[in-house]
């Protein structure tokens, strides 16, 4: 490690690049690294140590086929709740893809689809129903996602 390296180790937080998808062979989620194929295929591997380059795919045991329909990113937040006390419990990643529920005491309960809006260069909760929106939620809950719980985006989504 570099001199340099050293010195900024432990200062600059790294965003956690993270994808997942619906394995081919059983349907079941997989979380990890992304590898796009030029004939649109999807491969995800679990391990943190899997290595692509332009031409060479570093096989590994854990690397598996995925719908590329279902590949989402991971947004680099986790569904939360807050106590009475302002104390704050982190629960599960939120990926694109995911539909969320905002809880909050002062302006009702959501539901909101998150998707990436290319126009506003970010992650977007796009209302489904219920409020729509708080500032200060109390809660953002994952309760489903786009493909397992289809019925969630309502008529027309």
């Amino acid at each position: 490690m570099t001199r340099h390296a050293e010195s900024l180790k432990g200062r600059i937080a790294m965003r956690e690049i993270l994808f997942r998808g619906k394995r081919k062979d059983n349907g079941k989620w997989i979380q990890g690294s992304l590898l796009r194929c030029s004939n649109g295929a999807a491969i995800i591997a679990a391990s943190k140590s899997a290595v692509f380059t332009s031409k060479t795919f570093a096989a590994l045991d854990d690397a598996m086929d995925a719908e590329p329909e279902t590949v989402g990113q991971f947004t680099g937040e986790k569904e939360f709740t807050s106590d009475e006390d302002g104390n704050v419990t982190r629960g599960k990643r939120i990926f694109d893809g995911d539909i969320v529920r905002i809880e909050s005491t002062e302006d009702g309960n959501g539901e909101f689809l998150v998707a990436w809006d290319d126009e506003k260069g970010g992650w977007q909760f796009k209302h489904l129903r219920g409020t729509r929106g708080t500032d200060c939620p109390d809660a953002v809950k994952v309760i489903g996602n786009r493909w397992d719980n289809p019925e969630l985006l309502g008529a027309g989504k």
